[in-house]
């Protein structure tokens, strides 16, 4: 599931040490005949999806997705094959990303939170005000 997660986000970033991995669903199941072959149902749905994802995202056919990605393998990815491959928008450094979209506010307010939480010389009680949280019953060093 952690593929579908990744190829849901519009645009998607990896940090340079990163890897993506991609392979068919796999999963397992307990019961009788009808739980195994509902199983299967499920699992060939998930599938499905998600070769329809990465065809979408990569701009590959189908087909080609199956053939390359859906062998029964594991596909490892650093950032650059994935970037090349055009599973990601971009690569960035550590939590800085080398280029945040222009256009999405959103994208640069979350990753100036993001920085803020990670410095530790933030003062954590104007933080969370910010974000419209509460910090009572927490103390803050």
């Amino acid at each position: 599931m952690g593929s579908v997660i990744a190829m849901s986000g519009k645009p998607l970033f990896m940090n340079r040490y990163s890897r993506l991995m991609i392979h068919r669903i796999t999963g397992s199941s307990y019961g009788n005949a009808d739980d195994m072959e509902e199983a299967g149902k499920v699992i060939m749905s998930l599938e499905s999806d998600l070769i329809s994802i990465v065809s979408e995202k990569t701009g590959i056919s189908v087909d080609d997705v199956k053939a390359r990605w859906f062998d029964g393998k594991d596909h490892w990815f650093t950032a650059q094959q994935a970037l090349d491959a055009g599973f990601v928008s971009g690569i960035f450094d550590g939590v800085k990303p080398a280029v945040l979209p222009k256009d999405n506010v959103k994208a640069s307010a979350l990753y100036q939170v993001y920085n803020a939480l990670l410095n530790p010389h933030t003062d954590m009680n104007k933080l969370f005000k910010s974000l419209a949280l509460q910090a009572r019953q927490m103390k803050i060093n």
